[in-house]
């Protein structure tokens, strides 16, 4: 966590050398679902609630570097035993954004490097687990006025993640709602 909260640090510094209304910063909230099979058989196939904090800077003509921080949390039962479980998730995404700059709606494609971070208690032991990919994520911005606005969101992440000699894709679907504010 120390990089990505000295990365924050550095971003924000940034944004008092930057032109007015160069920093975005915001929370989101919104919906994943996890495609692997095995998540599926023990926590269920349902979308669970994301949360975070979302940062960008633009950078030039439309396009922006954003990063992302948020968690995911779900209980499920074992397979066997029908224990409780409890699995926690810690995205991160830096992506590159290229917005269209219309007057009342402004939309956005995204791509950027994904990385999770996963912890999962179980009465059969816990599991610390991390993977790397890819997210893709497209949306529309809806201006509220000069220093707010707000942004829906769909998002794609392929994600692999290693426990022991078992390989589960955490990659799934998502989507959202953020309320930003413009620095």
């Amino acid at each position: 966590m120390k990089p990505l909260s000295g990365l924050l640090v550095c971003l924000l510094l940034t944004s008092a050398v930057l032109p007015g209304r160069s920093v975005e910063f915001g929370a989101y909230l919104g919906a994943f679902m996890p495609r692997d099979t095995q998540f599926k058989s023990v926590y269920g196939d349902d979308a669970e609630l994301t949360y975070g904090l979302t940062l960008g800077i633009k950078l030039w003509r439309g396009f922006s570097l954003r990063l992302y921080a948020g968690q995911y949390q779900r209980e499920g039962e074992t397979s066997v035993t029908k224990e409780i479980t409890r699995l926690r998730l810690y995205p991160i995404t830096l992506g590159l954004r290229y917005t269209m700059r219309l007057k009342r709606v402004q939309p956005f494609l995204e791509a950027g490097y994904h990385h999770l971070q996963v912890r999962e208690t179980a009465a059969i032991g816990d599991i610390n687990a991390n993977g790397n990919g890819f997210a893709l994520t497209a949306g529309a911005g809806f201006p509220l006025s000069s220093r707010f606005s707000l942004q829906t969101y769909i998002q794609y992440t392929e994600v692999s993640v290693t426990v022991g000699v078992n390989s589960v894709q955490m990659g799934g679907a998502g989507a959202g709602l953020a309320f930003l504010v413009h620095l």
